[in-house]
């Protein structure tokens, strides 16, 4: 099962790592160093005199670059062994908006089709919607149905309709969404769904997929409920 394969990967890299998602609002820094490794490009920034590690698949950043980090997830105590040391703090994320810099001159190659779709260029916040403000998908449950009656629907396909709150993309190959609907109490008023589609902040969307409870990534970092391999329903 595609979670199953999440923990293990984490019990595997991440045996000592502490996890939770960055900051909101604007996170920038300026480039010092890259390096390219696998599927990331792990970049040193200078923040405000504070040294910050972004591990990013964006490539066409350069040193020098200012970047937004926004939409990142932070780890702590990350084994990073194709740079053999430990990092005590490192943000990965599927993309960094590139404020100014080298690569935005004139005289910069562009970078590929591929490469914009990873890019993050929205600075969008979503406001949570009220009771009764999103209409239940035909056939679907709420996120407050979901908690309620997690034994009965652990393991099952649901529907679900919901503004999204929150993207971390391409971490570990999929798309987090966070989601909201109006319904329940915090913190059992929004779900993740685990998913390969793309969609924008503060859009409402219907997503299908299977309901998996209890999962636990190590660490302490647990979640109580996700929706796994999340679809778009058209």
């Amino acid at each position: 099962m595609r979670v199953k394969q999440y923990v293990l990967l984490f019990m595997i890299i991440l045996i000592t790592v502490s996890m939770s998602f960055s900051d909101d609002g604007l996170m920038t820094g300026t480039v010092k160093q890259l390096q390219k490794a696998g599927q990331y490009t792990y970049l040193t920034l200078d923040q405000k005199g504070t040294e910050v590690w972004v591990a990013t698949t964006s490539s066409n950043v350069m040193i020098g670059d200012v970047i937004d980090y926004s939409e990142a997830l932070l780890m702590e105590n990350f084994e990073a062994k194709s740079l053999k040391k430990t990092l005590d703090k490192i943000y990965f994320t599927g993309g960094v908006k590139i404020i100014s810099g080298p690569s935005l001159s004139k005289d910069a190659s562009l970078p590929d089709d591929n490469v914009h779709k990873n890019i993050q260029t929205e600075n969008i916040q979503a406001t949570a919607p009220e009771k009764g403000e999103i209409t239940r998908a035909e056939n679907g449950n709420t996120i407050e149905e979901i908690y309620t009656k997690l034994n009965e629907l652990n393991g099952k396909h649901i529907i679900v309709r919901a503004r999204v709150m929150k993207v971390s993309k391409n971490i570990l190959g999929t798309n987090w969404i966070t989601l909201q609907d109006g319904t329940g109490s915090a913190p059992d008023n929004t779900i993740i769904a685990l998913s390969s589609d793309i969609v924008g902040i503060a859009d409402t969307v219907t997503v299908k997929g299977t309901v998996k409870a209890d999962i636990n990534l190590g660490s302490g970092y647990t979640y109580k409920a996700v929706i796994d391999k999340a679809s778009l329903v058209k």
